[in-house]
């Protein structure tokens, strides 16, 4: 009798612990949710590569299923391949993006940045400025966050 005692406590142990142990796992946290400034600090990294002035720098950024709709090409990009050369042209005209407006929305493994930003870019040896509209949808990926989808288009009032 005691041993079957035993068995039911030692089972009843188990089972609460599984359900209670079960129920915290399912509330934990899945993946690496980010804050706003790090959402913003991806744009930065991005803009830090095309300072590199390597296409490919910048295309490492993108995930191997990207999509880029650029601002200045009307071929849509669809892999690192597409991206890079997309950017080997861009990077000619030396940009330096700045953002000016942000709106910023964090989901469980999914990012998306939207709103308006300046390119400062050279042609024929002066300065002229480019404002655009933006959308980043950053993914993680194997832990990284890479830029899913990344659409820019000049404002059309301008």
């Amino acid at each position: 009798m005691r041993t079957i005692s035993k068995a039911l406590l030692l089972l009843s142990i188990v089972w609460v612990s599984s359900t209670f142990m079960g129920c915290w796992l399912s509330v934990a946290p899945t993946s690496q949710t980010l804050t706003e400034q790090e959402v913003l600090d991806l744009f930065n990294n991005w803009n830090d590569a095309l300072q590199t002035g390597d296409p490919h720098q910048v295309a490492a950024l993108y995930s191997y299923k990207a999509t880029l709709l650029p601002t200045v090409s009307n071929k849509i990009r669809h892999n690192h391949e597409e991206i890079a050369d997309y950017f080997e042209h861009f990077l000619e005209l030396d940009p330096y993006g700045t953002i000016n407006e942000s709106n910023i929305r964090v989901f469980d493994s999914l990012a998306m940045n939207s709103g308006i930003y300046t390119f400062s870019v050279k042609v024929n040896d002066s300065i002229s400025e480019v404002q655009a509209r933006f959308s980043f949808v950053y993914e993680l990926i194997d832990g990284d966050w890479l830029i899913l989808a990344h659409h820019s288009s000049a404002m059309p009032e301008h």
